[in-house]
């Protein structure tokens, strides 16, 4: 095999084991991403619903302290409705419509809170497209074609040692031809030297 066709057939292995090398360079960089991708999201998500957790224990809170303070205004209220030897429906009036304040209160803190929980559900959904987006942002290694590269590999080299075939004559056969070129020009001289030196009379007999 002619060195050039071998050095063609080493370039092309080469290159397929630097193609493969290149290739899970590229996936473990993709995968590392990923991950960092992955880990980010989790702690913003884990912040969120921290806040969550925190907002819907105030409004708790809220709620409690809501309750506590109508309570005290109705007691107050039926207290001083007694001191004053004052009942029926203008004490039962006031005492409803310290239910409704805390009742009314306790809407504001719930929609509130659903408010809040729409917000961060988004926030959340913010953070899983960023995160699909950070990861999908790098190339996936994808492992190099072993027959398209041993077929490529086979062509050059095919095509390097065409290139540098060249037609040559058979040594044993060039001389073959040229000895039988001399013997037959040898022996056509023999035979006119023959008929030159022949005897006249020997001739006309003929």
């Amino acid at each position: 095999m002619d060195p050039l066709t071998m050095l063609t057939i080493g370039q092309g292995v080469a290159g397929y084991f630097q193609a493969e090398n290149e290739a899970e360079w590229t996936e473990a960089r993709y995968q590392q991403n990923r991950v960092n991708a992955a880990a980010a999201r989790d702690l913003k998500i884990q912040g969120l619903n921290t806040r969550m957790i925190q907002e819907s224990e105030i409004a708790a809170e809220k709620k409690l302290a809501l309750s506590i303070e109508a309570m005290k205004k109705r007691e107050r209220a039926k207290v001083a409705a007694g001191e004053a030897g004052v009942s029926g429906s203008s004490v039962d009036n006031l005492v409803n419509e310290y239910d409704k304040q805390k009742l009314r209160g306790f809407s504001a803190i719930n929609a509130n809170v659903e408010n809040l929980e729409k917000q961060i559900q988004l926030q959340k959904q913010g953070s899983s497209a960023e995160a699909l987006n950070r990861i999908n942002s790098l190339p996936r290694g994808m492992k190099p074609n072993l027959l398209f590269h041993a077929v490529s590999t086979a062509a050059s080299a095919y095509a390097v040692e065409k290139s540098l075939t060249v037609d040559k004559v058979d040594p044993y056969a060039a001389t073959f031809l040229a000895a039988g070129s001399v013997s037959s020009i040898f022996g056509s001289g023999q035979a006119v030297y023959a008929v030159q030196d022949a005897p006249w009379g020997m001739a006309d007999d003929e």
